[in-house]
């Protein structure tokens, strides 16, 4: 069986004629159909042929918040082995039995006996090492062992996302649904330091404008993974060090995820220093061939730091 990964970001409105081919069609109405359900991401299994497929779909655009552009979702499909020697029949049950059925529930579905499903769960339990029905579920929910389409076909409710995303393909599931937990919805934002210089005064503020206007942008085409970015500006004195270790201070203690500026950090050579300390990705737009080479040493302390030219 050959190994790939496809990734691509599409909308409602996206032509299936243009997608990968490698992808079932099928798959891409459940992927548009993701767009509905108004959860944040969403992994299951799909079985193409003989092949697994691990599919996971996550939403670039916050659910509620308007954009300028059409809700998108990020689709990423690979190839992959179902683990621990699952059979096809035993992932059936383990999905069923993540919806809440009974063995009998199970059995119906599956058209075979209770007896069976029983059989099946028992196994189960060895492979997966788990001791009751309950870890079962909650194992193949936490790792994505669930798999699309249904078996058995369209479920009575929705409640677990695979459920509402296969009533959504069937349109029995509209765009205003109310999931039972709203704030599911919500993802923390990607926080962002921006050191801006205090002179020369011009310069200063081109910094910080063209920063706040890519976050602008970027936020508008529904952040990153669905996450909006928040700038978090601080104001630091150019050429005065204890100003600007102070100004790191304020964001280290803000917990900022990356940190970016114009040419402060070419000032000060403990500069450097003290961001890789801090471990988040850096970016200073003042190239030095001193600074690739202190990369290319100690790649595990400077790897997240990166330069480019303004």
């Amino acid at each position: 069986m050959s190994q790939w990964a496809i990734e691509r970001t599409i909308t409602a409105d996206s032509a299936v004629s243009v997608l990968p081919v490698q992808v079932p069609v099928e798959l891409w109405a459940y992927a548009k159909a993701f767009l509905l359900i108004g959860r944040p991401s969403l992994r299951f299994l799909w079985r193409d042929r003989d092949q697994w497929l691990d599919v996971q779909l996550s939403r670039e655009s916050p659910f509620g918040v308007q954009g300028l552009s059409p809700d998108r979702v990020t689709v990423r499909v690979e190839t992959a082995e179902v683990p621990r020697g699952v059979t096809v029949r035993e992932l059936d049950v383990l999905t069923l039995l993540a919806l809440g059925l009974t063995n009998a529930g199970v059995a119906e579905r599956l058209g075979t006996s209770a007896r069976t499903v029983s059989s099946q769960l028992e196994r189960l339990l060895e492979k997966l090492g788990q001791s009751s029905r309950g870890g079962l579920a909650a194992l193949a929910v936490d790792l994505g062992l669930l798999r699309l389409p249904l078996p058995g076909g369209v479920p009575a409710e929705g409640g677990l996302g695979v459920a509402e995303l296969e009533l959504a393909v069937h349109e029995r599931l509209f765009r205003g649904y109310a999931p039972i937990r709203e704030h599911v919805l919500t993802r923390v934002p990607i926080r962002l330091g921006i050191v801006v210089p205090d002179s020369p005064i011009a310069d200063s503020q081109q910094t910080l404008n063209g920063a706040l206007l890519a976050v602008e942008e970027i936020n508008q085409q529904g952040g990153i993974g669905g996450r909006l970015i928040e700038p978090v500006p601080e104001v630091v004195r150019t050429f005065d060090w204890e100003d600007i270790t102070v100004g790191l201070g304020k964001l280290f203690e803000a917990d900022v995820d990356a940190i970016i500026t114009s040419y402060v950090s070419a000032e000060h050579p403990r500069f450097i220093e003290v961001v890789a300390e801090y471990g988040k990705p850096f970016l200073h737009t003042a190239t030095f061939d001193a600074d690739v080479k202190r990369a290319e040493l100690e790649p595990w302390k400077y790897g997240m730091i990166f330069q480019t030219c303004a």
